[in-house]
């Protein structure tokens, strides 16, 4: 079964913050770090199950080459993903937003 995915707003600012960070300190990373962003956006619609719950119902898929995390929920057929954060920041980031969409 594939999942709809639905980006909150400030999950989308997310990737375009981290995208405008590597133009301006390492341009020539930005096509890996949009290809991997991509194959784990897919692979979250194709199977988020196989992601571990983190928090509540929040679920955490890790990027490889480069310290990302996409947190998302699963609600029926859609995929929320709710932060895309550097796996230094502190966690307090993206919980905030958890508990400001009940």
């Amino acid at each position: 079964m594939s999942y709809r995915l639905r980006f909150r707003s400030l999950a989308r600012g997310d990737v375009l913050r981290a995208r405008k960070w590597y133009e301006r300190e390492a341009s020539h990373m930005v096509p890996p770090f949009l290809d991997e962003f991509r194959s784990l956006v897919t692979s979250i619609g194709e199977n988020p199950l196989m992601y571990p719950k983190v928090f509540d119902e929040v679920r955490r898929a890790l990027m490889t080459r480069f310290s990302y995390a996409i947190y998302f929920t699963v609600e029926q057929e859609s995929i929320v993903v709710l932060a895309v954060t550097h796996q230094s920041r502190h966690e307090k980031t993206w919980k905030r937003r958890v508990t400001r969409r009940k």
